[in-house]
Formats: C-alpha cells, sequence, structure tokens
C-alpha cells in the first residue's frame, strides 16, 4: 500500500478478520474432507468476499465518470500474491488500482496451474476456455513391450515434468458416460485414412504404412463415423496395409484412427502424472494430446479468487480488464507459499508454550501475553528462559494468511502433559501490524 493512502472503509479491518478467522478455523484440515466439501468451502468463502468486493465496486462506480474510453495499455497488477494449505487456496493482487484507473480499469483475472507458467517446455499458458494441450511421454516403454500408462513424469528433472490437471479424473469434467470421456490421442504413432476394407475384421489401407508408424497389436482401431453401433475395436495383428481386428466395424469409404483412446483411469498414487486411455500404448518419446483439457482460469471476485488443489506447488499469473475487453499485460508467474508448497513461509514469531501445572492439579492452562512475557495465572511472570520441568514443546507455523495487507498466521504450538499418554495441541493466532507485532494466545 503506497505511502498516506488509505485502506477504503470497504476492506476494514473487521470484515478481513471475519473471512481470515473463517479460513483458519477450516483450512488445516482440509486436506481430509472430499472434493465435495472442498468446493463447499472454496463456495462459502467466495461469498463471504462478495460483499466486501461490491461494496468497493459501488464506491466506484460512485466516484466515475462516464466515459467510453479506455486506456491503450493497462497496469499490469501489482503484489500478487499466492498462498495455500495442502488443496485449497486463494490469490489476490493490490486493490487500489481500481480506484487509481476508476472507470477503465474494472476486474482482474488470475490463471492458476501446478505446471509454471514460466516454464515454456511445459505448453502452459493462460486458458479461459477447454483448449488443446500436448506433452511428452516420460516412460520407458519400447515397440515391442510398450507402457499402457502415458507417464509425464521426468525421470531426472522436475523442470520438465508436467502434472496432469485433476479434474481429468473427475467424471463430473470428462462425463459420466463413456463415450463423452476425453479423448487421449498419442501423435507419434497414431495413424489415420480411409479404410479400403474388402474382407470382414480387416482394416485395409493401401496407402497406410502400419508398420511405419509403430502400429501395435493390443492399440484399438476407431472407426470415426457416428452412425455405427460399435465404432472401437482391438488390433489382434500388423502388416504394411492391414490389421487384423476383433471386430469387424470397417466399411469401405470409413474414416479411422488408430493410437487414440477414451480416458479411462489413473495408475493409484501416480495420478499426478500417470494416465490411461485404452487401447493406446506408449514408447518413450511419444507427443501426446488432449483437446479438450481444463481451462485454468480461476473464479475470482475483483482482486480475490480461490483455487483447489493437488499436493505441491501451484502458480498463478493474473492480468488487468478494462473496459471494451482490454487486457493488460500478465504478471510474472507466482509460486505458491503454503504447506505444501516449496516456498518459505515467513518466520512464525515465537509464542511462548502454554505452561503446564504440577501433575497433581489437572490439565495445563494458558498463559498470556504481558510486554512479550508469558503470564501464567498459577505461576506468575515467566521468565524468557527458564528451567521449570512442566514445560515442554514448542511452536510450528500450520497456516499464513496475508490478504490486503492484513496478515494473519495459525501457529500449532505443543506440550505435553507429563501425566497424559499424548500430547495436547493448542492453536495460537499472531497478529502482524505496521506497529508491531504482538501475540494472543487462545
Amino acid at each position: 500500500m503506497a505511502l498516506g493512502e488509505k485502506l477504503p472503509p470497504e476492506y476494514d479491518q473487521g470484515k478481513i478478520e471475519g473471512i481470515l478467522e473463517t479460513l483458519e478455523r477450516k483450512v488445516t484440515g482440509v486436506e481430509r474432507v472430499s472434493k465435495k466439501n472442498l468446493q463447499d468451502l472454496s463456495v462459502e468463502i467466495n461469498d463471504k468476499i462478495t460483499d466486501v468486493e461490491q461494496r468497493l465496486n459501488d464506491k466506484i462506480e460512485q466516484v466515475a465518470k462516464e466515459d467510453d474510453t479506455f486506456p491503450t495499455t493497462l497496469p499490469i497488477p501489482l503484489n500478487l500474491k499466492v498462498f495455500e494449505a495442502i488443496t485449497f487456496g486463494f490469490a489476490h493482487v493490490d486493490p487500489f488500482q481500481r480506484l487509481r484507473y476508476f472507470g477503465k480499469l474494472v476486474n482482474y483475472e488470475f490463471y492458476g496451474s501446478q505446471n509454471d507458467f514460466n516454464n515454456t517446455s511445459l505448453n502452459i499458458t493462460p486458458q479461459a476456455d477447454p483448449y488443446e494441450q500436448v506433452g511428452i511421454h516420460r516412460g520407458t516403454g519400447t515397440v515391442s513391450s510398450p507402457d499402457s500408462y502415458l507417464n509425464t513424469e521426468h525421470p531426472t528433472d522436475d523442470d520438465l515434468s508436467f502434472v496432469l490437471d485433476d479434474r481429468l479424473f473427475n467424471p463430473l469434467w470428462v462425463g459420466l458416460l463413456k463415450e463423452k470421456r476425453l479423448i487421449l490421442e498419442n501423435l507419434t504413432r497414431r495413424a489415420k485414412g480411409k479404410c479400403d476394407d474388402t474382407e470382414a475384421g480387416k482394416l485395409k489401407d493401401a496407402d497406410g504404412d502400419f508398420i511405419t508408424k509403430n502400429i501395435v497389436a493390443g492399440m484399438y482401431a476407431h472407426n470415426m463415423k457416428d452412425n455405427k453401433d460399435a465404432n472401437w475395436t482391438e488390433v489382434l495383428s500388423v502388416s504394411a496395409g492391414e490389421l487384423s481386428l476383433q471386430d469387424d466395424i470397417f466399411e469401405e469409404g470409413d474414416d479411422y484412427e488408430v493410437g487414440t483412446g477414451r480416458i479411462s483411469g489413473y495408475k493409484l498414487g501416480k495420478a499426478k502424472y500417470q494416465i490411461q486411455a485404452e487401447g493406446v500404448t506408449w514408447v518413450e518419446g511419444d507427443e501426446w494430446r488432449i483437446k479438450d483439457y481444463p481451462q485454468n482460469k480461476l473464479f475470482s471476485i475483483g482482486a480475490f479468487c480461490m483455487f483447489t488443489k493437488r499436493v505441491g506447488n501451484y502458480y498463478v499469473v493474473a492480468r488487468s480488464v478494462g473496459r471494451g475487453n482490454s487486457f493488460s499485460a500478465f504478471t510474472d508467474s507466482v509460486q505458491s507459499v503454503g504447506l505444501s508448497s516449496s516456498g518459505n513461509l515467513p518466520a512464525p514469531v515465537i509464542v511462548y508454550p502454554i505452561h503446564a501445572q504440577a501433575p497433581e492439579d489437572g490439565a495445563g492452562v494458558s498463559c498470556t501475553l504481558v510486554d512479550g512475557y508469558p503470564v501464567c495465572p498459577n505461576h506468575g511472570t515467566l521468565p524468557l528462559k527458564w528451567d521449570d520441568p512442566y514445560i515442554t514443546g514448542g511452536t510450528r507455523e500450520v497456516a499464513h494468511f496475508d490478504i490486503f495487507g492484513f496478515e494473519r498466521s495459525v501457529v500449532e504450538v505443543v506440550y505435553e502433559d507429563l501425566e497424559l499418554d499424548d500430547p495436547t495441541l493448542y492453536k495460537v493466532l499472531r497478529e502482524t501490524a505496521a506497529d508491531g507485532t504482538e501475540g494472543d494466545v487462545s
């Protein structure tokens, strides 16, 4: 926030703190709930931020004058930040640009992926709609012994590993019915053409050298004719211009494809990188394509967006949207900061452990902080360094939020009650303000 710039009243600390507290209560356990619950949580938090954002919109519209012109160059969003906790996260940019460019800068767009937008070798670009995605098979298959699963994880270079979108395994996205599933193509070993069929159970093409194209038994042949009762069948054997098929599905003049299949499943434990299409096999280095790959535009409200993800890094880019459907350039790709990302969280301020009473007195009691010292109601002020045998454990940060300058972290304080078998966990909130830091034990 620029010097002297006052936060609009619609973004007062109470409203933002309320949103952060809701996130804090739920985000640390979010990895244990279902994807449906994750989506419900996103809607709930989005609803809370909608009211805040709408108030800012109203303020801008009151100030804006009618103006049909728009700048030829919109400002790139400032201060893009991305935070996550396991499988849930959010991102935001500085909202004050909209005040400076009122009537001209009307919104922001966010695009996110578990593949880095800055890595040009992965062919990742911001996409507002389903699009065509291609990549390289990283397995070890050969023509004589091909892989049945597409593998996008590079064995030695993480920068070349491609993380598959988890919606590819969501039946609501790819379609509950088999015929509605997305098509996965092996572009390197795919064969296309017209059938010169004159014999039942054969696919013949005078111009098709199936051996040169490395078509092998086990791959599927696909009849592109829509009115066929069955239009997929397995290849049993291969010769230069002829395939022997399990089923007689081709007639002379029919268009065919070999080396394509409908996405059917993923490999347990390798869902990020390994996916299967029936009747498609892979040799090391084969190029793959999915025509209707899920878009990576994120749901957003103004300067704030939310997303769900797999465990691992997440990358976001943003751009400004102006009147007349004009856009700024994109920001650089920003990596998420959080529990499962490799980005580093800010070091938490240590809040001293809760003080355990003597075993005969029962459970531990909360200490308050006074002038930076923990104060126990039964033992008085505790020194910064103590030899009290009933104080053990320490702290760790389990989540960190920063929305428009309001910062909050969730710190877990762990100490062992001496008479209990299991450690007891306490959550401690830390507020960071411009004039210093204070701890609050709860």
